[in-house]
């Protein structure tokens, strides 16, 4: 009964989240992608009251940055100007709080108590993507706008039932990238499978940013001993790391024509930089700069994250999350140095991709995608069980974990025949 408590509540929000982004008519399974979470959300708060929560100081770390990043969302309201736009931006703050303490604390507590397996996890997801994506080809065969002409290169773009070629590209790649992790973890060929129905559905979407990552995603794998070690090592001298950065910058500037590169990257991006540009020139006062404008004043899809965190949230919320995503990042790296597994080395190999897959669409962090909800919650289960798994064999980390409340209280209590 707690397994199907477990499955049934992912399978609807993952299954809710990709058709929220198909043709269907009404804004019912929109809401209901949120509705889903929120409900189990505060199924799992109300079973983990009694229950004893283990927060890792990894955990803690992160709660820290998110809270901050979390004060710079809510000065932001203060330059929203009408009321709809402030109600939308307390609607989004929720959501990003409710994805970060259901996916960093309240699952991977579950999870633990009751023994589910991350590879639980993921077959749930993998079955539940495979499942939406026959779904979003089938209904496609009777649509006849499946193949979509892009009016800035006159391509013909598959898009299945999607409402844009885009999406249906993500989310093959994203079944692309659970396939590779659930037949690393579990060693069974028949999910392999899927994989070649995935990269030709990319093909067909035409979607450039699906099939560059998905390359990318590949040659990260291969050399992922390599990659892992460069960046855990970056990151580490992170200060070393920037200003190496920015010499190579200055330097490659000297020897390249600035705005034939801008121009040639803008075409290639179907003039997304012009619409970004614009964006930013939307900024009216210091004050917007800083912690941003509360909600964009505009209806043009962005299709950047960091963007989008930089215009709604400003420059200091900008930093607080890429504080947040690199630190996940390297602790994901340090568990991967000292206990390499498959699940984690894809998982990491997925994170890195998506990290540059959101230069072009809004997908890191955020309750309305499948993509983003699949990898937080992955990295909440890895970094939580990060010090847990190993507590009672060394000393050390059992020292690092903290006892909870509960814990604390049957630990000083004295036997009654005493």
């Amino acid at each position: 009964m707690r397994s199907i408590a477990f499955h049934v509540p992912v399978i609807l929000i993952i299954a809710s989240n990709i058709l929220s982004f198909m043709k269907f008519s009404g804004d019912l399974i929109y809401t209901l992608k949120f509705t889903f979470v929120t409900i189990h959300f505060l199924i799992l708060l109300l079973y983990m009251i009694k229950q004893p929560v283990t927060i890792t100081p990894v955990t803690k770390y992160l709660i820290a940055v998110f809270h901050c990043w979390t004060i710079v969302m809510c000065i932001g309201l203060t330059n929203s100007t009408t009321y709809t736009q402030t109600w939308d931006s307390l609607l989004s703050i929720g959501t990003y709080i409710l994805l970060f303490f259901y996916s960093m604390i309240l699952l991977p507590n579950y999870m633990r108590l009751h023994q589910i397996e991350y590879v639980s996890f993921v077959k749930v997801a993998y079955f539940t993507i495979v499942c939406c994506m026959a779904l979003a080809i089938v209904l496609g065969l009777s649509d006849p706008k499946a193949f979509h002409l892009d009016p800035f290169s006159l391509r013909n773009r598959y898009l299945g039932f999607f409402r844009h070629p885009n999406f249906m590209g993500l989310y093959a790649f994203f079944g692309f990238a659970v396939s590779m992790l659930v037949y690393g973890m579990t060693k069974k060929k028949g999910y392999l499978l899927t994989v070649p129905l995935f990269a030709y559905l990319i093909y067909l979407s035409v979607s450039r940013t699906a099939l560059l990552c998905v390359v990318l995603l590949l040659a990260v794998y291969l050399v992922r001993k390599y990659v892992f070690r460069l960046l855990h090592w970056a990151i580490r001298t992170s200060v070393i790391s920037l200003c190496a950065l920015l010499v190579i910058v200055i330097c490659a500037v000297q020897f390249v024509d600035v705005e034939s590169l801008i121009a040639a990257a803008d075409k290639l991006l179907s003039n997304r930089l012009t619409i970004w540009s614009n964006f930013l020139a939307a900024n009216d006062t210091i004050n917007e700069y800083i912690f941003g404008q509360g909600m964009v004043k505009s209806t043009v899809s962005r299709d950047n994250y960091y963007l989008v965190v930089l215009l709604n949230t400003g420059i200091l919320g900008l930093i607080c999350f890429l504080i947040m995503a690199v630190s996940a990042l390297y602790f994901l790296l340090k568990k991967y140095i000292r206990e390499s597994s498959v699940s984690l080395e894809i998982l990491l190999s997925i994170f890195i991709v998506l990290m540059f897959y959101s230069f072009t669409e809004s997908i890191l962090f955020t309750l309305g995608n499948a993509v983003s909800f699949f990898l937080w919650c992955s990295i909440g289960i890895h970094l939580n069980r990060s010090l847990t798994a190993r507590r009672a064999k060394d000393p050390e980390v059992a020292q690092a974990v903290e006892p909870s409340t509960f814990q604390r209280v049957k630990l000083n209590r004295r036997p009654t025949f005493m």
